[in-house]
């Protein structure tokens, strides 16, 4: 995270500093002194955001085409790397 001299606001917990309170605001609310909630099934990667999870579930453990709307199952390492993209990506909620 890149902060210039001009961040104002600080967490009283970590001492991150913020430009705007708004960020300051999420970080507490959201990310500091939390357990990450997603966790990677095949390294002891954490985040907690989902999105997080499913940028490094494609960057380090698949080898997927994302320019195809249906990816077929040729496209991933493994078995289990397809059931992780398809519980990630065709994931209803």
């Amino acid at each position: 995270m890149r902060v210039s001299g001009d961040a104002k606001f600080t967490c009283s917990k970590c001492q991150k500093k913020y430009r705007h309170y708004q960020s300051l605001y999420n970080h507490q609310s959201f990310e500091c002194g939390k357990e990450p909630t997603f966790a990677c099934n095949y390294c002891p990667f954490k985040t907690r955001w989902k999105h997080g999870l499913k940028s490094h579930v494609i960057n380090r453990h698949s080898n997927i085409n994302y320019d195809q709307e249906q990816t077929p199952s040729t496209h991933f390492l493994d078995q289990l790397t397809m059931k992780a993209h398809e519980t990630l990506f065709l994931d209803t909620k």
